[in-house]
């Protein structure tokens, strides 16, 4: 019995209450783990398309407006085809995950906090979907919650204690480092964030 189709098979809550080990796949999902992965992507498509459309929408409309009047079948069908890519890099790197994660119960015999890392790992591979200034973006977002989980998990193990008024020197540092090249070397700053800084900031 699958426990996405059909709820908790009578064999794998005995499982459960008696501890007898690792769960079999086929108290996971039906099917074969690469049939159960596929089902997966194609599940998710439908459903993560709307997380995106703001995310692609809103800068859009602020920043390529003139160039949708100049260009608007180029413009538009390139901002689609982005889209379209965003879409099925997170309904691909999920299904990646699951298929790993699979495998790796099954050749490694056990389940530890090594098996979603390197299952997690595998997963990047769909970020090459992204162009490369998504990848960045992706990237530079995902690195600072990396390293807040990191300072979590070093305070829970007592390695760490927090400091008052940490995250004001934080800030002040990002705060400095980004206004020294906004003045001295604009070309390291990406462009949609130049023209927001130029918004607010101004031009000396």
């Amino acid at each position: 019995m699958s426990i996405n189709n059909r709820g908790l098979s009578k064999e794998f809550q005995e499982r459960i209450i008696n501890d007898l080990g690792i769960v079999e796949c086929i108290d996971y999902h039906d099917g074969t783990c690469l049939y159960a992965s596929l089902l997966r992507l194609l599940q998710l498509i439908p459903k993560s398309y709307k997380y995106y459309i703001p995310i692609h929408l809103i800068p859009f409309l602020i920043f390529k407006r003139k160039r949708v009047m100049q260009r608007p079948v180029k413009t538009i069908s390139v901002a689609f085809y982005n889209y379209a890519k965003s879409v099925l890099f997170v309904s691909l790197y999920v299904a990646i995950c699951k298929y790993v994660l699979c495998k790796l119960k099954n050749i490694r015999q056990k389940v530890d906090g090594w098996s979603p890392a390197l299952a997690a790992s595998a997963a990047c591979s769909a970020l090459f979907l992204e162009s490369e200034g998504r990848r960045q973006e992706i990237a530079l977002f995902i690195f600072p919650k990396s390293l807040e989980t990191a300072w979590r998990l070093l305070k829970k193990r007592g390695y760490v204690s927090n400091i008052k008024g940490w995250e004001l020197f934080l800030f002040g540092l990002a705060m400095g480092i980004i206004n020294y090249f906004y003045h001295y070397d604009e070309a390291a700053i990406k462009s949609t964030y130049l023209t927001i800084f130029r918004n607010f900031w101004g031009v000396d």
